[in-house]
């Protein structure tokens, strides 16, 4: 078990595995990140190539050796958890299985997931659905425990559902949806199933975060509904539609539709300075270095 200095927030952003996942943690260093989420494997693929011992010794020594304190990893885009073509759902469970056998080898803190598309099911159906498909995945799952990245205890890997912005017949982008999706669960497997909450998508589905007013609002919402003990890890992007536009469009950090207010009082809010933030903007490795520095700034300037 790795233990690691530094103190919250932690910032970074999703980083590039290619070449080998540990060399993921040298390229985050090389934004100043103390956290970062990464995929494990081509997330286009189903069967993706096994991970080595040697790779696996090689991420451990890597993580501290440059100061990275937080890792999540996304699931692939390819699984749909509330599929209705029985050979999709299959393959969607199998590879979510095999995610987190990885991702506990890696000591990731959570593996983030979208929750799925109902295909004209409905949300309801759709949400029962998803949770059914979890709940054959943590039954799979039930002997992975291990130490996780400068943890002090040892632990499973959590699944971390990711609120969408609601595009087509996506689940998630109501508050409800994640709530729903989590109360069908039993009480063991509700603990290893949080949240990961995305900027840019909580606007986009219609909650107006862009004021202090509404990040209030907001918030207690969320908490009231779900829960914020829930949250594992945050997605920090602006949105370069409108709120409520149900578009998932990203935009560097106080360039879009959010504006800077937000982010200044994200990092000047206690509630969340436990959580890992990873930028998913379209900045690039320069500008996610330059954005991490702003955060890093707003952090600990005096409350907006």
């Amino acid at each position: 078990m790795v233990k690691c200095m530094g103190a919250p927030p932690w910032l970074g952003a999703h980083v590039s595995a290619a070449g080998g996942v540990e060399l993921a943690p040298e390229r985050g260093a090389q934004i100043g990140a103390t956290c970062m989420q990464v995929f494990t494997a081509n997330q286009r693929q189903w069967e993706p190539r096994p991970l080595t011992d040697a790779q696996v010794e090689a991420w451990w020594a890597a993580c501290p050796l440059h100061g990275i304190q937080r890792v999540v990893v996304h699931a692939s885009y390819l699984a749909n958890m509330s599929a209705i073509e029985e050979d999709k759902l299959s393959k969607s469970r199998d590879a979510m299985t095999l995610e987190l056998e990885r991702s506990q080898r890696l000591g990731v803190h959570g593996v983030v997931l979208h929750p799925g598309s109902h295909m004209g099911a409905g949300e309801d159906a759709g949400n029962r659905a998803v949770a059914e498909s979890l709940s054959d995945v943590l039954e799979r799952t039930e002997d992975l425990y291990g130490p996780l990245i400068c943890g002090e205890k040892e632990e499973s890997v959590r699944i971390l559902l990711e609120n969408t912005a609601g595009q087509g017949t996506n689940l998630g982008w109501r508050f409800e949806h994640l709530a729903d999706i989590r109360r069908h669960l039993n009480a063991e497997h509700r603990e290893r199933v949080g949240t990961c909450l995305d900027t840019c998508h909580t606007f986009a589905a219609g909650y107006d975060i862009s004021t202090p007013a509404g990040w209030n609002a907001t918030w207690r919402e969320f908490d009231e509904i779900v829960g914020l003990d829930t949250v594992g890890a945050m997605h920090l992007n602006d949105s370069k539609r409108e709120c409520g536009s149900r578009r998932d469009r990203h935009d560097g950090i106080g360039k879009g539709e959010l504006g800077e207010t937000p982010f200044r009082l994200l990092m000047q809010d206690e509630r969340f300075h436990h959580i890992p933030m990873a930028l998913e903007t379209p900045s690039g490795m320069d500008g996610w270095a330059q954005e991490i520095a702003l955060l890093r700034d707003w952090a600990s300037a005096a409350a907006p």
